[in-house]
């Protein structure tokens, strides 16, 4: 590289990468990339090329500019929406998956007990009332089979629910 140079003639990839000392490519990638002009001179170049090292120092640059600021964004996301369970939660506004999942599973034993009660009660009072003999099974059984479907919808539907959630 020849010791004098001028700042106003156009400025060449090698040259200008000997100046700041990096490879001909990296200059050729910035000019590419538009950070360098592709027509400037070394003194517009150096300007440009030293407002690009000042942006990638301040994290504004680069080519992990773009992945920094998703980062953030994600971030933030992240932040809102621990922050709206949490105001949902101390609201009892929020249902908690297991706290479901074990209401869907004890309703149905809940409700299939005290069917199965007022069956044995409606048994024996159409028996007394009438003075005639039931089996148990012609109220019960049928009581029995539907209590057996909404089990089984209720199991469908918190698996239905879980599957929503992984």
């Amino acid at each position: 590289m020849s010791k004098t140079l001028s700042l106003t003639s156009p400025a060449r990839q090698q040259r200008f990468a000997e100046l700041v000392g990096v490879s001909q490519p990296a200059i050729a990638a910035h000019v590419k990339s538009g950070v360098l002009s592709g027509n400037g001179t070394y003194e517009v170049w150096m300007v440009e090329y030293c407002d690009q090292l000042r942006k990638e120092a301040s994290g504004r640059g680069g080519g992990k500019q773009a992945e920094l600021t998703e980062a953030r964004i994600d971030e933030s996301r992240e932040n809102t929406a621990t922050k709206r369970q949490a105001r949902l939660k101390e609201a009892k506004q929020l249902l908690i998956y297991d706290d479901v999942a074990r209401i869907l599973l004890e309703l149905p034993r809940l409700f299939r007990t005290e069917v199965t009660m007022v069956g044995e009660e409606i048994h024996h009072s159409i028996s007394n009332k009438y003075d005639i003999q039931l089996e148990e099974s012609d109220v019960i059984e049928p009581l029995r089979s539907t209590l057996g479907h909404v089990a089984n919808r209720a199991k469908q539907l918190e698996e239905a629910f879980g599957s929503d959630t992984e």
